[in-house]
């Protein structure tokens, strides 16, 4: 039976899979100007409820995203929130979502 120390390390390997390209940890990601670009585009940005929070934000569309970050700093993207930060890199406004 693994241990959790090899789950943990088997996720934190799928998550570096689907993210490569957005930054892993907290020094490397742009926040501010992220959020001031959410701001522009529509999203309301809702203030972080504990610790582990780096950004929570309601789209357009009403649903509310979070980002969230681990002791050390790595960031755990989700699917929706990587999209936004990819568009945010690519300096386009954000994607329509179906409500």
């Amino acid at each position: 039976m693994p241990n959790g120390n090899t789950r943990r390390n088997r996720r934190r390997f799928i998550q570096r899979q689907l993210y490569f390209d957005l930054p892993q940890h907290e020094r490397k990601l742009r926040l501010a100007d992220f959020l001031s670009w959410l701001g522009a585009n529509a999203a309301t940005i809702l203030p972080i409820t504990d610790e582990w929070q780096i950004a929570r934000y309601r789209t357009a569309g009403g649903k509310v995203q979070h980002l969230y970050k681990n002791l050390h700093g790595e960031i755990t993207w989700s699917p929706t929130t990587a999209a936004h930060y990819r568009v945010f890199l690519a300096s386009k406004g954000l994607p329509r979502q179906a409500s």
